[in-house]
């Protein structure tokens, strides 16, 4: 089973290089057995020597290797891949996040028999679990062979092989020469530890900006700095505390990241929760084919276009915050967090103005006062069961489904609907999600009036599944009209 492709249109994108376009499909080549990105430089194929495939796995399942020079290995998100929210587009990311685990374990983690998933996988990417599973370690080993200088030992590991010896076939069989003879055709290397240095992709248009000033009003003092066009912020890896610094090269389409110092056990870790923090997987032309179909938002879209969700480091650090939020200013809000970090974070000076780490909810469950809070006491005693929750291990951010995750949020007396989809929306990534009673969201799509709750779910059933992007939108258009 394949997955159909506009045959004019992937012939339009290829010949116009056009890098909005990069990662929908892959084009191979037949007269040379190679696959490439639409914007790789090389002169232009024939038409009628290329083929296109919705995934870089079907690609290489047809036998077509991965060019050296565009390197589809860092491509921003294959348009086959998308899909967040659904049981593909969670096993993709689960298998980024830790390659070397089966079908069986994934398909335990989520919920569903092997068979239903394969059928899932040939629906929406034309290839098998284990054909994607297979690309996605060979692109992490690519990634780490050109962007650090790991060990080869390390490399296969961390890309998921289970021996040094399938690590070196797949290599040599897809590449057509050896791990080390990779290496030595990349001119450049990541910096040694301790410090890590990460060239993230992403399709344009992409509104950093206002991204940078969402997050610089949440700010939480001492966690994180922005200023001057980049993102600081403290981070905990490895058991050890780290500094890292974002910023955008916008001439190439990529976020550049610096850790300071970066625990190389962690690389893997580290690059898939910054694309889901930057929202680098995003396709600002899907999402704005839907949003544009309704005039308020269509405002938006032109003033702010590639405007991406803002995520988060921390899933718990997040919802505390949120909690905190509730009913008062984004200011007072901060002000109560700052005091929290300073009671309870880590001091530890990393320079450029990050001076504490944000309390860990162990930390918290043990020591948190109430009465230090200043604020209502049952959203105080909220904020400490969410802490017990998540250090009990009952309520996971990085482990749990959406779904699950926000029943479980909204079993904690003193935390609603609003809260919990706020959370999944930011820290799980969940695209299809709004919050319905935000009164901003209820007063900003129609100006004259304000839509009950009902009306704008209603409503919103147009824009699915994109409906966090019509939330930011909506808020990014009333911060606009202050």
């Amino acid at each position: 089973m394949t997955i159909f492709l506009d045959r004019q249109f992937c012939e339009q994108a290829r010949q116009s290089r056009d890098p909005r376009f990069d990662g929908k499909f892959f084009v191979a080549v037949i007269s040379t057995g190679i696959y490439c990105r639409n914007v790789c430089r090389v002169k232009l194929p024939l038409a009628k020597n290329v083929v296109f495939y919705a995934s870089a796995a079907a690609a290489q399942k047809k036998g077509f290797r991965p060019c050296l020079r565009c390197r589809p290995e860092t491509v921003p998100g294959s348009f086959a891949w998308q899909g967040t929210g659904t049981s593909v587009g969670r096993a993709v990311r689960l298998w980024h996040q830790d390659p070397a685990q089966s079908v069986g374990q994934l398909c335990t983690r989520l919920g569903m028999g092997e068979r239903h998933l394969h059928r899932l996988f040939l629906q929406h990417m034309g290839v098998n679990p284990m054909a994607v599973r297979q690309s996605i370690r060979l692109h992490q080993a690519k990634r780490l062979l050109d962007e650090t200088n790991l060990p080869m030992s390390q490399v296969s590991q961390l890309s998921g092989y289970s021996s040094q010896r399938r690590f070196n076939d797949h290599l040599v069989s897809s590449y057509g020469c050896t791990p080390s003879q990779l290496r030595n055709k990349t001119k450049h290397h990541a910096t040694k530890v301790p410090s890590l240095s990460l060239q993230l992709h992403y399709r344009p248009p992409y509104d950093w900006d206002a991204l940078l000033e969402f997050l610089s009003i949440r700010s939480i003092p001492g966690v994180e700095v922005i200023e001057a066009g980049e993102y600081r912020r403290s981070i905990r890896l490895g058991g050890q505390y780290c500094l890292l610094r974002v910023r955008q090269d916008k001439a190439n389409h990529r976020l550049l990241c610096n850790i300071t110092p970066a625990p190389e056990s962690e690389l893997l870790l580290v690059t898939e929760k910054l694309r889901n923090m930057f929202d680098l997987y995003a396709d600002p032309i899907e999402i704005d084919k839907v949003l544009s179909l309704e005039p308020r938002l269509q405002q938006n879209l032109k003033r702010h276009p590639g405007l991406r969700i803002p995520g988060c480091w921390d899933g718990f650090e997040t919802c505390i915050r949120a909690i905190v939020g509730q009913q008062i200013s984004v200011t007072g809000a901060i002000t109560i967090v700052g005091r929290i970090v300073a009671r309870y974070g880590t001091a530890c000076d990393l320079g450029a103005g990050v001076t504490h780490v944000f309390p860990s909810s162990k930390k918290l469950s043990k020591e948190l006062e109430l009465d230090h809070l200043a604020m209502p006491r049952a959203r105080a005693q909220a904020i400490a069961n969410v802490c017990h929750a998540n250090a009990s291990g009952a309520i996971d951010f990085e482990q749990m489904g959406v779904e699950e995750l926000m029943k479980n949020l909204q079993n904690i007396k003193g935390i609603g609907p609003w809260t919990a989809a706020y959370v999944a929306v930011r820290a799980m990534h969940e695209p299809d999600i709004m919050p319905v009673q935000d009164l901003v969201l209820q007063k900003m799509l129609i100006p004259s009036e304000r839509l009950t709750a009902k009306q704008l779910q209603t409503r919103a059933e147009a824009w699915r599944p994109w409906r966090a992007y019509a939330t930011f939108h909506l808020w990014q258009l009333a911060t606009d009209t202050i």
